[in-house]
């Protein structure tokens, strides 16, 4: 952690963060989830070692619309149904960062791909409504 000891370390500390505000590309998102994972969740955050479904790689997973978080809501049936199960959806703000448009799945990848420049990796994936290979 950075500790401030004199304006000109406040100046630069603030330009930095101001930097991140930037380019982060924070947004509010779902996560759908059972009643008691979004218990652990609030407790230890959310951890991407949990991962069981992942389509574009091992991660948490977000979306912007409800009805596609819902379909992860319940863990009994792993898919979008229709039981008595409590749900639970939660709001989140998301930086997604320098993300990646994915234009196919990626199950059995760990982390997201590298810049075409080399200069990286993306710091994110982000899969866009429709089809999808």
């Amino acid at each position: 952690m950075a500790v401030a000891t004199s304006w000109a370390d406040i100046n630069g500390l603030l330009t930095v963060a101001r930097h991140w505000l930037w380019t982060s590309d924070e947004k509010k998102l779902l996560h759908g989830t059972s009643w008691a994972n979004a218990h652990s969740i609030v407790r230890e955050g959310f951890d991407h070692r949990t991962c069981e479904r992942a389509f574009y790689g091992a991660g948490v997973y977000f979306a912007c619309a409800a009805c596609k978080s819902h379909q992860y809501t319940c863990h009994q049936h792993k898919k979008c149904c229709e039981c008595n199960h409590t749900r639970t959806l939660i709001i989140a703000r998301v930086a997604l960062g320098d993300a990646y448009i994915a234009t196919e799945t990626r199950k059995n990848e760990r982390r997201p791909p590298l810049r075409s420049d080399f200069s990286g990796m993306f710091d994110s994936i982000m899969v866009k409504p429709g089809t999808i290979k």
